[in-house]
């Protein structure tokens, strides 16, 4: 008998990763899930015109859902981490999809000073012979005058802006979006200061 297991039933390894659970994936995502997938079976067993059109509704009502739970769970959890900016930047992190660890690593400040220097002392040795670059003089508009930013310029702004994050971004850009009402005072006063700032040391 284990001879002709071994010879049709062969043991098979197989490298399992762990995949980190996905925290707002609950009972109702599992039942959405099992609804879309009873459609997708029985449009395979039947290929009928209909049962495709059902699977298509199910699978779209399924997505709209986990998208839901998603954002859902995300905002609550960002809203009752405010207070604290430690568990704040933690829950970003999860957000974006990057790992959080504890390790700060072995390398001392003088290791990195060193690294720096020798870092910088390097691309001066290797552009030591390049000529330099004759810039040509160029006359160019200048700016005597503008018009204030206002926090409503700002906030149309923000909600024009495309709902694109990638993992370089600090904070996802739903979230910006999200409180742009708050925001875009202080966008709008940075803006205004900075270019009050700049002329009065130019005058």
């Amino acid at each position: 008998m284990t001879q002709l297991l071994d010879k049709h039933c062969p043991v098979d390894t197989v490298c399992r990763r762990p995949r980190p659970a996905t925290p707002w994936f609950d009972a109702e995502c599992r039942d959405a899930r099992r609804k879309a997938r009873r459609a997708e079976r029985r449009f395979r067993r039947k290929r009928t015109d209909a049962d495709k059109r059902v699977w298509a509704d199910k699978l779209k009502a399924m997505r709209e859902f986990y998208e839901a739970k998603r954002s859902s769970f995300w905002r609550t959890t960002i809203l009752a981490n405010s207070g604290n900016s430690q568990k704040l930047w933690r829950t970003l992190h999860r957000v974006l999809g990057e790992a959080v660890t504890e390790e700060t690593g072995s390398k001392t400040a003088d290791e990195f000073a060193t690294y720096c220097k020798d870092k910088v002392d390097s691309v001066r040795a290797s552009t030591a012979t390049t000529p330099l670059y004759d810039v040509p003089l160029k006359v160019t508009p200048t700016l005597s005058q503008w018009t204030a930013v206002t926090h409503d310029e700002v906030e149309k702004i923000i909600g024009s802006a495309l709902s694109k994050t990638c993992q370089l971004d600090a904070v996802p850009t739903w979230l910006v979006k999200d409180v742009g009402q708050l925001l875009s005072p202080f966008i709008a006063l940075l803006f205004n200061k900075s270019l009050v700032w700049y002329f009065s040391i130019r005058l």
